[in-house]
């Protein structure tokens, strides 16, 4: 799966504090376009989507957000991780009116429909194993992530 080959540490960012999921954002496109991942629309069009689609999952320990958009915005699969030990706010999936205090973000550049599905599968797995993800909340080294995601999303 490209996702996993192409996890790389330039796009994890660990212990990261925002004051908004748009700030978030602002900050991941700059970095994704730059590198070659997404097109110009990437921006306006993941920002739409949250507002619209929330991403924000509450999960029994440390509650995520899984911020996707329609491939034809993506031009490279990978993967982006943002750690906050803060917490960023992020609606929920499940109750758009609801706010959740987000602690990481799995930002999925996807462009291939059956991969989003078996990605996200995978990614549910992880969210069910509090131990993995407190160890990448926790983590300072990019490395340890990096190779915690490749042992449960392999």
């Amino acid at each position: 799966m490209a996702i996993i080959e192409n996890l790389d540490k330039k796009y994890i960012f660990l212990h990261r504090d925002f004051g908004n999921k748009e700030e978030v954002f602002h900050f991941i496109n700059g970095i994704l376009l730059e590198d070659g991942y997404v097109t110009e629309e990437y921006l306006p069009k993941v920002l739409e989507r949250e507002n619209t689609f929330p991403t924000g999952m509450e999960l029994e320990k440390i509650n995520v957000a899984i911020p996707h958009i329609d491939s034809k915005y993506i031009l490279k699969e990978n993967l982006f991780v943002i750690t906050s030990k803060k917490g960023i706010e992020f609606n929920n999936a499940e109750n758009n009116g609801e706010k959740l205090n987000v602690k990481i973000i799995f930002g999925l550049l996807i462009r291939e429909h059956n991969t989003h599905i078996n990605f996200l599968v995978k990614l549910i797995e992880l969210f069910q194993e509090n131990d993995k993800l407190e160890q990448i909340l926790e983590s300072s080294d990019k490395d340890e992530v990096i190779k915690i995601l490749k042992d449960v999303l392999k």
